[in-house]
């Protein structure tokens, strides 16, 4: 990590214009609140790692198995999974099958055979086809680590995104309304011209 700031999610102007622009609500908020920093990780690894450890618990839950990994075994690669061992990461607060998916994807990067310097050059399908063979990894963790490491968006993820939850909002109609998912989602719609 160095001495430095994490480095961010980043977003523009154009962005927060359309979200204050579509819900003036939204934009008070916003104006309110000033910019989110969602840190990412830069480091490939690191990130599969850290996603399979949040997967299907909660994010206090994520931090606090993270914190005593990286005091523990300080970075987060391939040589210092394989040299803690099974029992040592399980004490960190993992099930077992999470443990298994860890050292699976140390394994083949140590050997080679997840090439992690390439992998960023590869396209989106490519690296999410790469993902997916590891252990623990579905489509949605590939593209959530492309996303928030590799920083790139992944062609029609937004829509997928857009689908998903809004079904999941309309199921739950006493959380979101129909107007106000039409309000918020076809900002991840304008996105997709990135891709």
């Amino acid at each position: 990590m160095g001495e430095g700031k994490e480095p961010i999610f980043r977003y523009g102007e154009t962005e927060i214009q359309y979200l204050k622009q579509r819900d003036p609500k939204l934009g008070a908020i916003i104006d309110q609140i000033g910019p989110i920093e969602r840190t990412v990780d830069d480091d490939l690894f690191s990130a599969i790692v850290h996603h399979i450890v949040g997967q299907q618990i909660s994010t206090k839950a994520q931090q606090t198995i993270w914190r005593r990994m990286r005091e523990d075994l300080g970075e987060i690669n391939a040589e210092t999974i394989l040299a803690a061992g099974t029992e040592r990461l399980q004490g960190f607060g993992m099930t077992f099958k999470k443990v298994e998916y860890i050292e699976d994807c140390a394994r083949k990067a140590a050997s080679g055979e997840l090439d992690l310097e390439q992998l960023p050059q590869c396209s989106d399908k490519e690296i999410i086809d790469q993902l997916v063979s590891l252990k623990g990894i579905g489509v949605w963790t590939a593209e959530m680590i492309l996303l928030f490491c590799q920083r790139q968006i992944v062609k029609d993820f937004f829509i997928k995104f857009t689908k998903i939850y809004k079904k999941g909002a309309r199921s739950t109609v006493w959380l979101l309304t129909p107007r106000l998912i039409d309000y918020i989602f076809p900002f991840s719609r304008s996105l997709q011209r990135y891709a």
